[in-house]
């Protein structure tokens, strides 16, 4: 055999081990990592579960959105969910975005829009975080799958009554409402 040709032979084999191995070593790693992230995910449905069973709030919120840039609303829907995952004792455990919808004249002034929406599932530990959290991202649907019954401690409803009454103060600071207070009789 040609000293030349048997050369590239050897050079040509050794690549295509080397390629192979690559290959191989890229397969198992991939099904390492495959298990890796389903025993993340059961892991993950296990904790779930065991604060569903912990008397965790199981909710779902329907948020909607509406944007003059399509770009511009679906990167902000993703954040805003991003920042409601971020809420100490919350976990979202799944999101379903829907199709961007193209809206004609959804405002005054806005000949063309775009509207998405996203469910959320989440758990999280109080009654107070749920009503914060409702509060903060402003669903425009909430459903609490669970629990069935719960018993509330007096300083988480105290806590629910002040954050109320801190918005009612600022809708009526903004202008934008409050509680009108008139004597029972005008004429005296």
């Amino acid at each position: 055999m040609n000293p030349r040709l048997k050369s590239w032979v050897y050079v040509h084999v050794i690549q295509n081990t080397l390629c192979f191995i690559c290959c191989l070593k890229t397969a198992v790693f991939n099904v390492f990592s495959d298990k890796k992230i389903a025993a993340d995910v059961l892991r993950m449905k296990e904790d779930i579960d065991k604060k569903k069973r912990d008397g965790w709030y199981d909710v779902v919120f329907l948020i909607e959105a509406l944007g003059a840039k399509e770009e511009i609303l679906t990167k902000t829907l993703k954040e805003h969910v991003e920042k409601l995952s971020k809420t100490p004792d919350t976990i979202i455990y799944e999101t379903n975005y829907s199709d961007v919808q193209q809206v004609e004249k959804p405002i005054e002034g806005l000949e063309t829009g775009y509207s998405q929406f996203v469910e959320v599932k989440f758990v999280t530990k109080t009654l107070f975080l749920l009503l914060n959290a409702v509060i903060l991202y402003g669903p425009s649907a909430v459903e609490i799958l669970g629990p069935e019954r719960k018993e509330i401690r007096i300083d988480e409803v105290q806590n629910i009554v002040n954050i109320l009454a801190g918005v009612l103060h600022q809708f009526a600071a903004s202008g934008m409402g409050g509680i009108v207070i008139t004597p029972k009789d005008v004429n005296k």
